[in-house]
């Protein structure tokens, strides 16, 4: 085995296996997510829809621009999404609590389209736990109202990517060599010259040599017995 099999298994192996277990652990957690939300009352799922929506940054992201009005009576509206403050612009929710298996088709889709006609609305949100049916995805590609369809799979992934109903459990940092950093010497080490080989040592540079202040010379004194010899030998 040489140097590059073993780069690979240390290296690339482990990430792919990583990966691969994210993956299966998100699949997982969409999946309980998923079962969990079909056994929820019907208004706790209501409000769900309410917050995932929010979350998505419909009404501005404010709690108090969304609300889940579902009851009896309804007329087939489960929730509201005010995009303004005076509310002329609003996005009308319908969530369907479906099990495993079961589909929402055209017929559900049109009443739906029929309760927007009663509150004179152009947009709303179908989601649903279960799926929708190829008529019912063709339906609403054909009708002057825009009408989106969510089913179960796609709300969990949503739930999961922001964290409704959702929070992290454990975070982990994988570190690789920095090639950038060891490109090039460090800051660090320019900072210092290597020590020279023994033998090739520089001088030590000459120590100079402090400058002597001068001082002013002192006068000599005559002594008085010379001064009176000199004096002497002038007559």
């Amino acid at each position: 085995m040489d140097n590059g099999d073993i780069q690979w298994l240390t290296l690339y192996a482990p990430a792919e296996l990583i990966a691969n277990s994210y993956h299966v652990l998100m699949r997982a957690l969409e999946a309980d997510l998923l079962d969990r939300l079909r056994t929820m009352p019907p208004a706790f799922f209501e409000a769900v829809i309410v917050d995932v929506l929010l979350r998505l940054g419909y009404g501005g992201g404010q709690p108090h621009m969304g609300e889940a009005i579902g009851r009896s009576g309804d007329g087939g509206i489960d929730g509201v999404i005010r995009e303004d403050a005076l509310g002329l612009d609003i996005i009308y929710l319908q969530a369907k609590r479906y099990g495993e298996g079961r589909t929402v088709g055209r017929p559900e889709v049109q009443n739906f389209a029929g309760s927007l006609d009663g509150v004179g609305a152009t947009k709303g949100i179908l989601i649903t736990t279960g799926g929708f049916s190829a008529a019912a995805r063709k339906y609403v590609t054909h009708i002057p109202k825009r009408i989106v369809l969510i089913a179960g799979n796609q709300l969990v992934r949503l739930m999961v990517e922001h964290e409704v109903g959702v929070r992290i459990a454990h975070v982990y940092k994988i570190g690789a060599i920095d090639e950038g950093y060891f490109g090039e010497a460090p800051p660090a080490v320019l900072a210092f010259s290597a020590p020279p080989e023994r033998g090739c040592e520089p001088a030590p540079p000459a120590r100079p040599v402090p400058k002597r202040s001068r001082r002013p010379a002192t006068p000599r004194l005559t002594p008085p017995w010379q001064a009176a010899v000199h004096r002497y030998g002038q007559r």
